[in-house]
């Protein structure tokens, strides 16, 4: 016949359980010294482990104190990121709109014949199909 499971309080739980993690003892001999299985030390050291893990995976940097629960902080922290985002996009929305409103001076060439060149090389068609060559004297032929 089996033995009932023995129930130890809490705070013996907590002293095993750091005594097995510090290496004072191992999971067999804290199960032995204690009267419960191996399993049991066991389960009880990831629940621990489990436990401190999201304590600290719950808090959010800030002041704990006063500063209203966890949701609260949580809000405080997205509403203070949205803000520094804004404040960004307001600078760059000027540097566009100043970028915009200066006049910028063209580094290309203008387009179009070059002065004192004339048409040389272009040939401009009118409408009806004919060159501007065969509608205009030239100016070569009357100088």
């Amino acid at each position: 016949m089996r033995k009932p499971a023995k129930r130890l309080p809490i705070e013996e739980k907590v002293r095993v359980v750091l005594a097995v993690l510090v290496g004072e003892m191992t999971a067999s001999e804290a199960a032995r010294r204690h009267g419960v299985s191996v399993q049991a030390v066991l389960t009880w050291r990831n629940k621990f482990l489990d436990a401190g893990q999201q304590a600290l995976g719950d808090k959010i940097p800030g002041p704990g104190k006063g500063a209203g629960s966890a949701e609260e902080r949580r809000v405080k922290l997205e509403n203070n990121q949205l803000k520094l985002a804004l404040a960004e996009a307001t600078v760059q929305l000027r540097i566009c709109r100043r970028a915009l409103s200066t006049p910028r001076r063209s580094l290309r060439r203008p387009r179009g014949p070059k002065s004192g060149s004339g048409s040389a090389g272009l040939e401009v068609r009118p409408p009806g199909g004919h060159s501007a060559a065969q509608l205009l004297p030239s100016p070569r032929s009357a100088a």
